[in-house]
């Protein structure tokens, strides 16, 4: 799945993109390193759903390695376009979301993802658009956990003190 040289060129795009998002972070005061962690991870979890995905039949193109502005970032992380050589009349959009294993496992922590409250798939959610919820087990590898239909997921407002995310409870 994930080999050398695709996690080089994702840690790669990290690297970039922290670069390129200076700014913002140091606005919010946010830690490079946990900032650096939280793209690479969510990097190769996007992988992993695509690999996975194309293992079942499903017809997809990788993950996005471009670095955009804050203003022109993609919709969804990955595309699915048809499955077994059949295209879909509407194709479907998926979100990936990555939890620790850890944090799956431990059940002091509600099973749940943040997300922007202004976010568009918050704001309209979609029958075709999906979030796939996977579970961390090693720095490359991860557990598919869950499909959530963006119009059946349970947001509700953040408990700590982050006004501008909601969390997706599982």
């Amino acid at each position: 799945m994930i080999d050398y040289l695709l996690f080089k060129k994702i840690e790669n795009y990290a690297i970039e993109h922290l670069k390129s998002s200076n700014d913002y972070y140091l606005k919010r005061k946010q830690n490079k390193d946990k900032i650096f962690l939280h793209i690479l991870r969510g990097k190769i979890a996007e992988f992993n759903c695509y690999f996975q995905l194309l293992n079942l039949g499903y017809m997809l193109d990788p993950p996005d390695l471009k670095i955009y502005t804050t203003h022109k970032s993609t919709f969804s992380d990955l595309i699915i376009k048809g499955k077994n050589n059949v295209f879909y009349l509407n194709p479907k959009y998926v979100h990936v979301k990555s939890i620790s294993k850890e944090t799956w496992n431990n059940p002091k922590f509600p099973k749940s993802f943040l997300i922007q409250k202004n976010d568009k798939i918050v704001l309209n959610p979609s029958e075709n658009h999906f979030f796939s919820v996977l579970v961390q087990e090693s720095l490359i590898d991860y557990r598919f956990e869950r499909w959530i239909k963006t119009t059946e997921a349970n947001y509700q407002p953040t408990i700590m003190d982050m006004p501008s995310k909601w969390a997706v409870f599982l």
